[in-house]
C-alpha cells in the first residue's frame, strides 16, 4: 500500500529536518515521532513513502 505524500508546511520540514539532525532529540523523541520527522523530510523532496509489510507471526502455537 502506497501512502499519500504529506502535506508539509515549511516549519514542520524544518521541525523535521531538526529532529533528524540533532541526535539528542531524536533520541528523546518516541519511534513513532522519528519515523513521522523522516516521513515529512522525505516528502518534502517528493518521495513517497510506501508502508511495510508486517512481519509473519512468528510465534509457536505448537500444533
Amino acid at each position: 500500500m502506497q501512502l499519500p505524500s504529506l502535506i508539509v508546511t515549511p516549519r514542520a520540514v524544518s521541525d523535521a529536518r531538526t529532529i533528524i539532525a540533532n541526535a539528542e532529540l531524536a533520541d528523546a523523541a518516541p519511534e513513532s515521532l522519528r519515523r513521522l520527522a523522516y516521513m515529512v523530510a522525505a516528502s518534502a523532496h517528493g518521495v513517497m513513502q510506501r508502508q511495510r509489510h508486517r512481519p509473519a507471526n512468528l510465534r509457536s502455537e505448537g500444533f
